[in-house]
């Protein structure tokens, strides 16, 4: 069985609201965030793609496998979710399997 295309959800908003708009923090119905991200970089680097900005300067990450208690009640395969993370256990990434 192969897996699935992997998601990157990148920590920040990437587009610019309205006037007198403001972001949705949280969607209603959704899991909360991690209470630490790392910080949004201040300076643009050249010739770095959008969100992976983030890596710039670290040598290591630690990447979570999420638990799915689900998956232990019942025997059935769900998507596998991930947590990118500095060494200070700040949330960098958050990452899916596509089913």
């Amino acid at each position: 069985q192969a897996l699935g295309a992997v998601v990157i959800q990148p920590p920040y908003v990437s587009h610019q609201f309205g006037a007198g708009a403001s972001p949705i923090v949280v969607q209603p119905g959704a899991p909360q965030l991690p209470k630490y991200w790392v910080a949004v970089p201040v300076v643009a680097l050249p010739n770095c793609p959008p969100g992976l900005e983030f890596l710039h300067g670290r040598d290591k990450v630690i990447i979570k496998e999420k638990q799915q208690l689900i998956e232990t009640l019942v025997a059935v395969e769900l998507p596998n979710r991930y947590s990118i993370q500095t060494t200070t256990c700040e949330q960098i990434y958050c990452m899916a399997e596509e089913p």
